[in-house]
């Protein structure tokens, strides 16, 4: 049988899909094919099936875990020994240690390195301890270490971002003259606290009727030309990374902190969007073209808030009066969208809460969402195929059980639309407010790029781009280019989406974990062990029942003998089961918290009866 070679990545799901450049089918392989493989590894496999979108393999070929560096959490001492946990490893994913010289403690971060495989288990050795499970400076180690995360810019790079700081110099004079000159107008931003890369900047003039709105992106195409070092370099990252204590930028500092960002009392090379607006938030005319702005300040959301409930004195009071004119615009143009409340861990509560940033991230937002619809609807006009930004719309099937589920808990005739989910994720009962946003949650798939005019469902929009965050999304640099006329071939444009979603993609997972060690820490905290939830069932799939506990944000999946000793009848049609009990979606049960997992970042529950 003929073999290959290919990269293994795990899934969350314990299967592996390997990537093979010769075949191009999806290659799946089974849990027990994987022959003690790790993610990341090279591996040697032979195809079993296939069909006309799948192959499904066996990997031939033992890990090779030689020199290979690895983070994990403790998971358990025992007499001498210590097993760390890894989710990268196949089978139990744990690694029995020699006890070391470190002063470890449970749940610790730790750096180890495999030193023999026998009888199916893994063996090694721990060579670091990275900390506590609760500091954030550790949790950023762990996520660099276990996703492989490049935080360092090379040499080469670095050296070319210098030459495009000194060519910047050198053609200022002369592409000065190339552009609009609007150092005049009154020019600010508005960014979170300790905000380097400052990636936007507005002005605004009123009229007797009408505002004219310059919204202004930092020009960072001028810097970035095609195919150089600083562009692969950011194609391969095609993102900023955010963890926790440390910000992993797609650019170099030099460009992303200093000559991109639009930082104040400084000539800055810009992409303007002028836009004119009438008083009741509709758009009349716009046009983008390149310009050179000169910021006046650099407000914090925080400072923006208190100048305009009057907390504090301001002395520019024309700056004062711009900030106003801001507001009233982005109150207008944020009709019928949805927007989504955060999650907050309150520990003095005990409790999880939902809620908004207040306004002022919405005076940035909701103009920055204008000019990604207004660039959208240009390149669109010129039939450009340019990268869309598509929330697909849920299917019917899906939106139909979860309008079941929150009629049931609501006790109201909900139909689908935006406005009744504004609705029901503002209700006044916190768990349900949960359950309602864990429902929405669950039908919004993820947002991606593509090189369609498909819509953005949850921004209730037909044409949508990004264009405002070039200094930490590739995606946007490419639609710079492509609004003033440089052109990419379907072919090319199709390999960098691909190549842009399957990273978004990896990065999402991180998020997905730092949200998990945040819940599973706060749950430690407030001693939730032992404490009984309310809990919902959210779905039936023999001989699983997925429940949803709304205090805890948690899904959870138990088996259908945990319900009942006696034998049950699963229907397919309705997903229940019947016999001496009944279960369907819908049903309240209560669980207690058995115990919770900390290097797993699981929680046991058990049912107990009503």
């Amino acid at each position: 049988m003929k073999e290959f070679k290919g990269i293994l990545k795990l899934t969350q799901f314990g299967f592996g899909i390997i990537d093979c450049k010769k075949i191009k089918k999806r290659i799946k392989v089974d849990k027990k094919d994987l022959n003690l493989n790790f993610d990341g590894s090279i591996v040697t496999f032979e195809i079993l099936n296939e069909t006309d979108t799948n192959c499904y393999a066996k990997i031939t070929s033992l890990p090779d875990f030689k020199n290979r560096i690895f983070v994990g959490i403790i998971h358990h001492f025992y007499k001498d020994d210590i097993l760390v946990f890894n989710s990268k490893l196949t089978k139990s994913n744990l690694v029995l240690c020699k006890e070391s010289k470190l002063k470890l403690e449970d749940n610790n971060f730790v750096k180890f390195k495999i030193t023999k495989m026998k009888n199916n288990l893994f063996y090694g050795k721990i060579i670091e301890k990275l900390g506590d499970f609760y500091d954030d400076e550790a949790l950023t180690k762990y996520l660099i270490e276990s996703f492989n995360l490049n935080n360092k810019i090379s040499e080469k790079v670095l050296i070319k971002a210098d030459k495009a700081v000194n060519r910047y110099k050198e053609e200022f004079k002369m592409e000065e003259n190339n552009r609009k000159d609007l150092r005049n107008l009154i020019t600010f931003t508005i960014d979170p606290n300790g905000a380097r890369d400052l990636d936007d900047a507005i002005s605004i003039i009123k009229y007797d009727n009408k505002y004219k709105v310059y919204i202004h992106i930092a020009d960072v195409s001028y810097f970035i030309k095609k195919n150089n070092s600083i562009e692969k370099d950011a194609m391969e990252r095609s993102f900023s990374v955010y963890l926790p204590k440390q910000v992993i930028r797609m650019l170099p500092p030099i460009l992303s902190e200093n000559y991109c960002s639009l930082l104040p009392d400084s000539d800055k090379f810009a992409v303007t969007t002028e836009v004119d607006i009438d008083f009741n938030g509709e758009v009349l005319e716009w046009v983008t073209y390149k310009s050179i702005i000169k910021s006046c300040y650099k407000f914090t959301y925080d400072e923006v808030y208190d100048i305009l409930e009057g907390k504090v004195n301001f002395e520019k009071e024309n700056l004062i009066e711009h900030l106003i004119y801001l507001k009233d615009i982005s109150f207008k143009l944020a009709k019928k969208r949805l927007k989504l409340p955060e999650i907050k861990y309150d520990e003095d509560s005990k409790s999880i809460k939902l809620t908004y940033s207040d306004y002022t991230h919405q005076m940035i937002e909701e103009v920055m969402i204008l000019n990604n619809i207004l660039v959208a609807k240009t390149l669109s006009s010129k039939n450009i195929n340019y990268p869309s930004r598509h929330h697909p719309t849920p299917s019917i099937e899906s939106k139909q059980s979860i309008v079941n589920l929150i009629n049931y808990h609501n006790n109201i005739n909900f139909k689908f639309g935006i406005d009744d989910l504004q609705k029901i994720v503002d209700c006044d009962n916190n768990n349900v407010r949960l359950l309602n946003l864990f429902c929405i949650q669950r039908i919004l798939t993820k947002a991606k790029y593509t090189f369609e005019d498909e819509g953005h469902w949850a921004l209730n929009l037909n044409y949508y781009s990004h264009f405002t965050s070039p200094i930490r999304r590739m995606s946007d640099i490419i639609s710079h280019r492509l609004i003033f006329g440089e052109k990419y071939n379907d072919k090319q444009m199709s390999d960098i989406l691909e190549n842009i979603n399957k990273n978004e993609k990896y990065y999402q997972k991180i998020d997905f974990l730092v949200d998990r060690f945040k819940l599973i820490r706060f749950l430690n905290k407030i001693g939730a062990e032992g404490k009984i939830y309310n809990s919902i069932i959210i779905d039936i799939r023999n001989p699983t029942i997925t429940v949803f506990i709304p205090e805890i944000f948690y899904i959870y999946d138990m088996h259908v003998a945990d319900f009942s000793k006696e034998k049950l009848t699963f229907n397919e049609e309705d997903k229940t089961f019947n016999g001496n009990i009944n279960i369907k979606i819908g049903d309240l049960i209560k669980l207690r918290l058995e115990k919770i997992i900390n290097s797993t970042l699981e929680l046991k529950l058990k049912k107990i009866n009503n």
